[in-house]
């Protein structure tokens, strides 16, 4: 009891601390650089790219580009972008052009991204490259790509690949020497410096295929009590590839799967599929083909289907997709096979970044064994203006004429703190009338211990009583507050009240019952780290983590120590303490489970890791256990 009240006071004392941070850490308090001021790395990274000093600035752009929601990100992505074209990386300059326009449609960068794309996916003829090096703005390739291709996009090349200087907007191509020997081009204008000399490039493939192979050997046992007993042993592939076509329409195949080999007697082989699928882009009529199993479209349904999406868009700012396929189960093998049982149908219309207004409205209907299982309409969607980020999900079902999740979110960035709130009301699981099945006894729908088969042969009233019987309502409250310290320190704060009812599965005599119990929940957690603050590591993180619950109450601590040796070698320290209370069944248990991580990358980008884990079980109601994971991953 004592040791929990010491914990409690160390956290609340952590919470005023940072709270009392957030408060004074506005502009004009001791850590606030004010609303409107660039961060260091975003300062430092513009000024290195006005320098030319390119590698420096995508060092620096690419930690801004790492942080999610900020305002920076915008200049960091369209600067990465530049800095790629201007070191002569034309399909990495194209792919960050075409994800920049994605992004941010309405950028005042816009127009200038669309005349680069223009001249960077051009192909060049034989013996000519692109010079790069002239702004499409200046060139007249913003307006309409007036003139063709600009002036001084296009430069030949002599074929002793004698180097050249690129023609400057005043001075367009120059003059060639009709013997074909040698190729003289206009000096550049005086008032500006002459650019690096080009070097011909040689003709890249027509295709491109990457992706990476791993090897995962998993190993868990329990020590204790003798003799041992291993739980696991097994060997994974994960395969990784992405084909991708760099002539021509924009063709890509993508696959991702995996295979499990079981060392144990049972032999419990499987394998998994989780991405099959072929995609086809044209960006002059942005439109876009997909078929195979590929990921969910986000609309609250699942995670992944087999089937087809279309999507047209007339507009950089809009575009309408429609769908439809087979859903794949997240309990099942998923394998190649498609599960047949589900169908569904959904059409959806996204708006990106509309007067700083995006997001998507959808229908969406599931079909199983031809009875409609969801029908509902809904939209999730966000606005976000400098510092201010609002979010809204809203879904509702139709044929149970139900509010299936209701959410709201704000955040707000001032200076070094980052403040999130957000609400939540949600049916748990989801409104679908095969939730029946889950408990049909309970509902008078058919005799005990049977299956519920086809759900059209019972009233549809019938199946929706008995599906919200297995439903509950949850209701969610969430704050944050993380504050950037200084460039060594960072603290963030979280806390969620949990309110509602949660469906409660209870098995007696081989027959499976489910009821509702009241539950509430608080959820607190404390998150610091630093960089080498501590001269301990080169990276030490402390969460403190607070579950009270109806049923339960968890308390954790997890802590890391992480370093690097040279450029190749990387390990952490890492701990963890857990003390749940089973209040349901008068049951205490603790535990405390040290380890390390090892990762070694060779100059090929292959690398190796190792992770071992060794939980001691203080309460003896379980056992001690080893767990070690060690991999392999091969890129190409």
């Amino acid at each position: 009891m004592l040791s929990m009240m010491r914990f409690c006071s160390g956290l609340f004392l952590a919470i005023g601390l940072l709270w009392l941070a957030g408060c004074f850490a506005g502009p004009g308090g001791p850590l606030g650089r004010g609303p409107s001021a660039h961060s260091a790395e975003l300062t430092e990274g513009l000024r290195a790219f006005k320098n030319a000093e390119y590698e420096k600035a995508k060092r620096l752009l690419n930690v801004v580009d790492l942080r999610t929601g900020s305002p920076e990100r915008e200049e960091a992505r369209w600067h990465l972008a530049r800095i790629a074209e201007r070191q002569g990386s034309r399909s990495e300059a194209v792919q960050r052009y075409v994800a920049f326009l994605r992004e941010y449609p309405s950028s005042r960068h816009r127009e200038e991204a669309k005349g680069w794309l223009v001249v960077l996916r051009r192909p060049p003829p034989t013996g000519v490259i692109s010079a790069g090096l002239v702004d499409p703005g200046q060139a007249g390739l913003s307006n309409g790509m007036r003139g063709g291709m600009g002036a001084g996009i296009i430069v030949p090349v002599s074929d002793t690949g004698t180097s050249i200087q690129p023609a400057t907007p005043g001075n367009s191509m120059g003059s060639a020497n009709q013997g074909g020997n040698q190729t003289d081009v206009a000096k550049p204008a005086a008032q500006e410096p002459a650019a690096a000399p080009l070097r011909v490039r040689a003709e890249k493939p027509r295709y491109a295929l990457t992706g990476s192979l791993m090897t995962e050997y998993l190993f868990d046992q329990l020590v204790t009590p003798s003799p041992t007993e291993t739980l696991q042993n097994r060997l994974g592939e994960y395969l990784n590839l992405r084909w991708k076509n760099l002539s021509g329409p924009d063709i890509r195949l993508y696959f991702y799967g995996m295979y499990s080999h079981d060392f144990l007697p049972q032999a419990n082989d499987f394998y998994r599929v989780y991405k099959l699928f072929a995609e086809w882009n044209d960006l002059g009529s942005l439109l876009s083909f997909r078929v195979g199993r590929q990921p969910g479209s986000g609309n609250t349904l699942f995670s992944r289907f087999d089937g087809v999406t279309l999507t047209v868009r007339p507009s950089p700012l809009f575009s309408v997709s429609v769908g439809g396929g087979f859903p794949v189960s997240t309990f099942t093998s998923d394998r190649l096979g498609m599960q047949t049982g589900r169908r569904f149908y959904e059409i959806y219309a996204t708006v990106y970044d509309w007067y700083h207004v995006g997001g998507k409205l959808y229908y969406t209907q599931e079909l199983d064994q031809n009875f409609s299982a969801r029908r509902a309409v809904g939209f999730n969607g966000y606005w976000t203006r400098d510092t201010v980020n609002l979010s809204a999900i809203m879904d509702y079902d139709i044929d149970f004429a139900r509010l299936n999740d209701l959410s709201l979110g704000a955040d707000h960035t001032w200076g070094p703190v980052h403040y999130s709130v957000g609400a939540e009301y949600r049916k748990n699981p989801l409104l679908d009338a095969s939730s029946a099945r889950l408990d049909p006894n309970a509902c008078g729908l058919e005799a005990p211990g049977t299956p519920l088969g086809d759900l059209g042969q019972y009233p549809r009233s019938a199946i929706q009583s008995c599906a919200l019987k297995n439903t509950a309502d949850m209701l969610e409250f969430r704050g944050s507050v993380s504050v950037e310290f200084s460039k060594v320190w960072r603290g963030e704060l979280r806390y969620a009240h949990l309110t509602g009812t949660m469906v409660n599965f209870t098995t007696t005599g081989g027959v499976t019952t489910v009821g509702q119990i009241d539950r509430r929940s608080d959820r607190a957690s404390l998150f610091v780290s630093e960089r080498n603050g501590l001269h301990l590591a080169e990276m030490w993180t402390l969460l403190l983590l607070a579950e009270p619950a109806t049923e339960y109450q968890t308390f954790s601590l997890y802590t890391t120590l992480s370093r690097s040796w040279g450029e190749r070698l990387q390990g952490a320290l890492r701990f963890r303490a857990d003390q749940y209370n089973y209040k349901t069944i008068n049951v205490r248990t603790s535990r405390l489970a040290p380890g390390f991580v090892l990762t070694y990358t060779l100059p090929s980008g292959v690398s190796a890791n190792l992770e071992t884990d060794y939980a001691i079980e203080g309460s003896g109601v379980t056992s001690d256990s080893v767990q070690a994971r060690a991999t392999l991953t091969i890129p190409f």
